[in-house]
């Protein structure tokens, strides 16, 4: 898993945090990469006031976190995006949501 799909965690964790407690990042795998991308600085470290803006304004955090998934997926700022990038945004998803369930796959979590 790369510098972008931890992030995309991140970002997961941070706008839509689990109800019963439980993050990704508390597999040691998954830490690891974590720390390993922190410590590159790909990834800034979450902060007390991040955790205040998150409290007093979600829709804003939101839309900050939309603009650089988009920006992702979209990097000639075109507005749109292609074929290709849209499979690759949905399997990343599947992807997110298999780990936030558990599984071990995206199919697992999809159900039959």
């Amino acid at each position: 898993m790369g510098a972008a799909s931890i992030k995309g965690l991140v970002l997961m964790e941070t706008v839509f945090p689990s109800p019963d407690g439980y993050t990704v990042f508390d597999d040691p795998q998954m830490k690891k990469q974590l720390v390993k991308e922190l410590k590159k600085g790909t990834i800034k470290p979450p902060t007390a006031s991040d955790e205040l803006d998150i409290d007093e304004d979600l829709e804003t955090k939101i839309d900050q976190m939309a603009r650089e998934i988009w920006q992702f997926y979209d990097p000639k700022n075109l507005g749109s995006i292609n074929k290709k990038a849209a499979e690759k945004f949905l399997k990343d998803c599947f992807q997110l949501y298999s780990l936030r369930k558990r599984c071990k796959a995206p199919k697992e979590a999809l159900g039959p």
